[in-house]
């Protein structure tokens, strides 16, 4: 018999070991994931603010190029929100900016959240030394924006009367402030096109409801605003699991479901956790994904083991089929 318990003992010490090695690979290809869609979008506003900035392009269509271009965009793109007035001028005065930094410098730039970039240009145009500077101290220590602004605020860069953290091409720590609001800042940046129509959801969201009533869940509300870091997000669907005691949240998006649309339901259950009451188990999520060959569901939690209490992720899909 003592054997026998032995071997179950050593046997869950290495299942624990191999969800702890696959939890770890999953981190680090969640942030380079989430890197690698903001080294491509911050490309394009280094170009696009590049191609603002050419002598040509003023000489060519004047002064109020900037604004001409971004009608002309928002009618072109009415569902992208990132090409306002407002915005053009940042690309514009981010290029500016680092245009003379060396290319190894520009790759460890396009790490940070562009929201990181949009308080440095505020408090540092023309300053390219101070302004990389302080881009340096977030990728060295994963801060959050508002720790960094601290610091602008405070003069750090004129009071350190030394070299700044040498400013190169880092991974963000998984969990940490800088990689949270960069997940965040994808969320953001692109949400028309992850998020499913509100036309297309609605059904879904109300069938989704019937379904998990059915099973005995107690129906919270739609549309549930939650405050995540300094933003106000709206969760899609949000209901309470009475036996487990706690909350499932649902939110649907219109493609295949992301490494990056896993890191976000994580971040808005975690913000809903924070009100949680005494007792109450960690939210879980649910994404709800209408792709080219049909409806998927996945879970996402960061304990997978209590997801046996829940209809089968296959039980949900042939529901809403």
């Amino acid at each position: 018999m003592e054997s026998i318990n032995e071997s179950c003992i050593n046997d869950a010490d290495e299942y624990a070991a191999l969800a702890q090695d696959v939890m770890k690979t999953y981190e680090e290809m969640a942030v380079k994931a989430a890197v690698s869609v903001n080294r491509d979008t911050l490309q394009m506003y280094w170009s696009l603010g590049e191609k603002i900035s050419s002598e040509d392009t003023v000489r060519r269509h004047g002064t109020h190029y900037i604004g001409v271009a971004a009608r002309r965009l928002k009618a072109e793109l009415p569902d992208r929100d990132c090409f306002t007035t407002t915005s053009l001028g940042y690309m514009r005065r981010f290029y500016m900016l680092y245009r003379g930094v060396e290319p190894e410098e520009l790759e460890a730039l396009f790490c940070l959240p562009w929201s990181y970039h949009k308080s440095i240009i505020d408090r540092c145009t023309g300053d390219p030394d101070k302004a990389l500077y302080y881009a340096a101290l977030a990728l060295a220590t994963g801060m959050s924006r508002d720790a960094l602004k601290t610091r602008m605020d405070l003069s750090f860069f004129e009071s350190a009367g030394r070299p700044g953290t040498e400013l190169k091409f880092r991974l963000p720590e998984y969990g940490s402030e800088l990689c949270n609001e960069l997940m965040l800042d994808l969320a953001d940046a692109l949400p028309s096109g992850r998020r499913m129509a509100k036309k297309a959801r609605e059904p879904l969201k109300k069938s989704l409801t019937r379904f998990f009533l059915y099973k005995g869940l107690a129906y919270i509300g739609t549309d549930v605003s939650a405050r995540v870091g300094e933003r106000h997000v709206c969760l899609d669907l949000v209901m309470y699991i009475r036996e487990m005691r706690r909350s499932l949240i649902v939110e649907f998006v219109a493609e295949a479901v992301s490494s990056a649309d896993r890191e976000t339901i994580l971040l808005h259950a975690a913000a809903l956790d924070e009100t949680r009451a005494e007792g109450e188990g960690e939210t879980i999520g649910l994404l709800i994904c209408r792709a080219e060959d049909g409806i998927y569901a996945r879970y996402v939690c960061r304990t997978p083991d209590i997801l046996a209490a829940l209809p089968a992720e296959e039980a949900i899909e042939a529901y809403l089929a």
